[in-house]
């Protein structure tokens, strides 16, 4: 990841939603190069409800969304092993 712009960052932080797109080619910060970093492939949007919004990239290998039967234990620790 290379590209981070997060505003609003509180102790409370709620996400209104989030969006997913490929990143489109853009300029890379001079101080940057050498480090081994590379521009992000994919493209997050943050969309603020309260606290933090803002856009991250990132090189994503695999996305998984598990669908849950219970919203109000979508937040409970699980462990998975693959």
């Amino acid at each position: 990841m290379i590209d981070v712009s997060l505003q609003g960052f509180s102790h409370q932080n709620v996400i209104g939603g989030m969006s997913l797109r490929f990143a489109k080619d853009s300029a890379v910060d001079g101080r940057l190069v050498g480090f081994g970093l590379g521009q992000g492939d994919i493209e997050f949007e943050i969309e603020p409800c309260f606290g933090a919004f803002g856009t991250l990239r990132a090189s994503v290998e695999k996305i998984t969304i598990t669908p849950v039967a219970d919203y109000q234990t979508a937040d409970e620790a699980i462990s998975v092993v693959e």
